[in-house]
């Protein structure tokens, strides 16, 4: 079965969508299915192309296997309403350009959301190519940024938007949602119909981290933040949390990313005059198990906004491989699989006392700590194998939405 997936982001960038999507594709091609990649040139998260793309207005590629197709747009990495806007419906309008002149047409057609305005081009495509096509969501885009303030709702944006997702939703052939939380709002939120929701939940890549054999010679006790630095995401906690915990020579804050909201965050570290927390570069997902390596515990923060009670973030899934106990600083999907599998200690969105008591903790009591990361790294072989996510997803997509029998009696083969 041949699919195309059609995506702003992918890697070489370094993110949580880059590196779903990139899993996805791998476990696909595992299933026997050809899958290619038509997507932006890259640039996230800081809003310029990379230096070896500069100057390409479309190129062609493999990375590790997979067939990659590029076009330009506009990078931004600008908050405001104009600049995002004009980033997103660039590639919208490029890849629809780019695109119609495809042959042979894809048997499904994966479309990536955010950039809800992509879902544009999928739509189009699909009536060309005469294919299904599902709109993958991420994040429920325009809601969350309502939530953060960066759109009002009744603004002619945030009102056209709206309704372009009312219409996409009705179009796509199948919707996919990477938490439960937000299937259950598509459906009574959205109303969107069970027979079009799909349920593909982020994972990880179990076999590539390797679990924390002793606590007990770790003197210095690292506590790790591996992620995007957005507005959601309430990094400013941990800065607080290493405020007060400043005199205590064992415990390290180190905080590994890059976004938005980056500047603000050194400033605020620079004000308090800390020396106990370092900020480093993004690195690739294949360095990450040597990161994780030399942690004592990983930190996971989100902003206290209703919207995030439906939200499993990315970042604590390779930390749970990699068997580190985690700090989660806020509530929903994420912060009740913490508590459940007691892989951790969950404290209040936004609550830097609440925080720092539980990385001192945490640091104090070494061997209940391995006992979290243990628990954790079980979960996560149960629970996070991207082979079983995608074949069981890809299993329901095929006799949920696939018409051609030869096609499905093909893939069922390959699976």
């Amino acid at each position: 079965m041949k699919i195309l997936i059609l995506t702003q982001y992918f890697p070489p960038e370094v993110g949580a969508s880059q590196t779903r999507l990139y899993e996805t594709v791998k476990a696909l091609q595992r299933c026997g299915q050809d899958v290619e990649v038509f997507t932006a040139m890259p640039s996230y998260p800081r809003g310029e192309i990379f230096d070896d793309y500069k100057g390409c207005f479309y190129k062609r590629e493999e990375i590790y296997g997979i067939k990659v197709y590029r076009v330009w747009s506009y990078a931004s990495n600008d908050l405001g309403q104009v600049k995002r806007l004009l980033s997103y419906s660039s590639f919208t309008g490029l890849a629809l350009t780019a695109l119609t002149a495809v042959r042979p047409r894809p048997d499904l057609l994966f479309v990536e959301s955010p950039p809800l305005t992509l879902g544009i081009t999928g739509y189009l495509l699909s009536k060309v190519w005469r294919c299904p096509w599902i709109l993958n969501l991420s994040d429920l885009w325009p809601d969350s940024i309502f939530a953060l303030g960066s759109m009002d709702e009744e603004s002619f944006a945030g009102k056209s938007l709206l309704k372009l997702e009312s219409f996409l939703y009705k179009k796509a052939t199948g919707i996919t949602a990477v938490t439960e939380g937000m299937i259950s709002d598509l459906r009574l939120k959205k109303n969107v119909p069970d027979e079009k929701l799909f349920y593909l939940p982020n994972g990880a890549n179990v076999e590539m981290f390797y679990p924390v054999q002793d606590y007990h010679d770790q003197k210095q006790k690292k506590f790790i933040y591996a992620g995007r630095i957005g507005k959601a995401h309430g990094v400013e906690v941990i800065a607080k949390a290493a405020a007060l915990t400043k005199q205590r020579r064992d415990i390290l804050y180190e905080i590994i990313g890059d976004g938005p909201e980056l500047p603000n965050l050194k400033k605020m570290i620079c004000d308090m005059r800390l020396n106990n927390i370092k900020i480093s570069e993004p690195v690739p997902l294949s360095q990450m198990p040597q990161k994780l390596k030399d942690a004592y515990a990983a930190l996971v923060t989100l902003k206290a906004n209703p919207l995030f009670k439906g939200t499993r973030p990315a970042k604590m899934l390779p930390p749970l491989a990699a068997g580190l106990p985690i700090v989660y600083s806020g509530a929903g999907e994420g912060a009740d699989i913490i508590k459940e599998t007691c892989a951790g200690v969950v404290t209040p969105p936004e609550d830097e006392k609440e925080f720092a008591k539980a990385v001192i903790w945490l640091a104090e009591h070494p061997e209940e700590a391995y006992d979290m990361g243990r628990r954790g790294r079980e979960y996560a072989e149960r629970n996070l194998d991207w082979n079983v996510l995608v074949k069981n997803w890809f299993w329901d997509v095929q006799k949920r939405i696939i018409k051609d029998k030869g096609k499905i009696k093909n893939a069922e083969k390959a699976l």
